[in-house]
């Protein structure tokens, strides 16, 4: 039996780019990290992004987070020449829909991102996740995760390719953090005491969509010192961080004669 566990260094190499002119990002989902990310990029000279959102969330208000045409309105007041789009298009399970009419979403998505050299998965939807990794693998398009988790108060992104290992749930060192906010949240429930979370992740969402941004931009433009994976806590102000020529691929096994 042969294991490879080699490191994926190999897998993320493309040709650097001079500057952005080239860089087409698909966004999957409208959250206040992918609208404040997308805000980073194109102030970085990103000229290129395609929102992708759920029919639901395109008709309704989410808290804390710009419509999508004030969204549209704000770039184009940074760059004038900024080719913006959205679609409505919903890659997750639903007992309302056949499967006739997930497939098709799912080649509507196909046919939209094709365009994109450069996919942000921000819907935590498993369906989208699904979507996105195996249509990346498809065309071989690099992807990122990019969330905040209000249950853990934390950030986090990843930069993918096919058959990259996740890092998050393997994390030894946020456990500790994790753990011990769960054991604050108790307290403040019991006391009938609210800690103002929001007010703190809200405060903290442009600081970490810059980080992420500036990330993409290096690996677009070549530099070796990108950031595959990071997570951030910003009631701790803890990070927790894997450049990317440390990710690992997942152990395959090959059973030879």
């Amino acid at each position: 039996m042969q294991v490879d566990s080699t490191y994926v260094t190999r897998r993320y190499i493309i040709k650097p780019h001079k500057d952005l002119s080239e860089l087409k990002v698909a966004i999957v989902g409208r959250t206040a990290l992918s609208v404040s990310v997308a805000t980073a990029l194109v102030r970085a000279g990103c000229k290129w992004i395609t929102f992708f959102e759920t029919e639901e969330s395109s008709v309704e208000d989410i808290p804390g987070v710009l419509r999508m045409d004030v969204i549209k309105r704000m770039l184009k007041k940074i760059d004038a020449g900024l080719m913006i789009e959205d679609e409505n298009l919903d890659l997750n399970q639903n007992q309302k829909r056949t499967d006739t009419q997930t497939a098709k979403f799912k080649q509507e998505y196909e046919e939209k991102v094709a365009p994109a050299t450069f996919v942000i998965l921000c819907d935590p939807g498993k369906g989208s996740e699904v979507c996105v990794r195996e249509l990346a693998a498809k065309n071989n398009i690099p992807w990122m995760i990019a969330g905040f988790s209000e249950l853990k108060v934390s950030f986090h992104f990843q930069f993918y390719t096919n058959e990259v290992i996740s890092v998050l749930p393997n994390d030894v060192v946020i456990g500790p953090f994790h753990n011990h906010i769960d054991g604050v949240q108790k307290q403040l429930l019991n006391e009938g005491t609210v800690w103002p979370w929001v007010a703190l992740s809200v405060s903290s969402t442009a600081t970490f969509a810059g980080i992420v941004a500036s990330n993409i931009v290096k690996f677009w433009t070549g530099s070796v010192n990108v950031q595959g994976y990071l997570w951030y806590s910003p009631v701790y102000n803890k990070f927790s961080a894997l450049q990317i020529k440390e990710l690992r691929a997942k152990m395959t096994a090959n059973i030879g004669t």
